[in-house]
């Protein structure tokens, strides 16, 4: 069993400082990711499996398509992102990283999960407000026509606020 505590401090922490200058840390960012993991697989599964790897990756359960849409249509309007996100991942030499990299490369999942909240254009809910939270992940993450609810998620924020 993952101890959340340490995750978050060695893992989510330190690859959000990693992203900077490029994306700037905020305690709202940690939270966010922190909590999106939580509501994402609760910090148990790496793979949302049906018949293979997919169709959502790592912790934070981040679908293939997401992911290449990041990488095409996000990562080169971003001076420097993707050297750092090259560098956070281990891989120089690379257009981007496979997708399987999010199942076990914890500091780039958590580092892409920043970036695909990066790519929404309105501000970060302040860092103790756990239903704006809530209804941020809804919004940007998990999106209309996901299943997650803001009810369902509201209390993963909750201890996300509080560990």
């Amino acid at each position: 069993m993952i101890n959340t505590g340490q995750l978050r401090e060695y893992v989510i922490r330190a690859a959000l400082r990693r992203l900077e200058p490029v994306i700037a840390y905020s305690e709202a960012a940690e939270v966010l990711v922190f909590g999106t993991g939580a509501v994402e697989s609760n910090y148990t599964f790496l793979d949302q499996t049906t018949d293979g790897p997919g169709p959502a990756y790592g912790f934070w359960q981040m679908e293939k398509p997401t992911y290449e849409d990041i990488w095409t249509n996000f990562v080169p309007g971003v001076e420097g992102l993707r050297a750092k996100l090259l560098e956070i991942a281990g891989f120089d030499s690379l257009d981007h990283p496979p997708v399987v990299e999010l199942h076990g490369n914890l500091f780039f999942a958590a580092a892409m999960c920043r970036v695909h909240y990066r790519r929404a254009r309105a501000s970060l809910p302040a860092a103790d407000d756990a239903h704006a939270m809530a209804e941020y992940w809804k919004q940007h993450y998990n999106t209309v026509l996901g299943a997650g609810t803001v009810g369902k998620a509201l209390p993963f924020f909750q201890k996300a606020i509080t560990p």
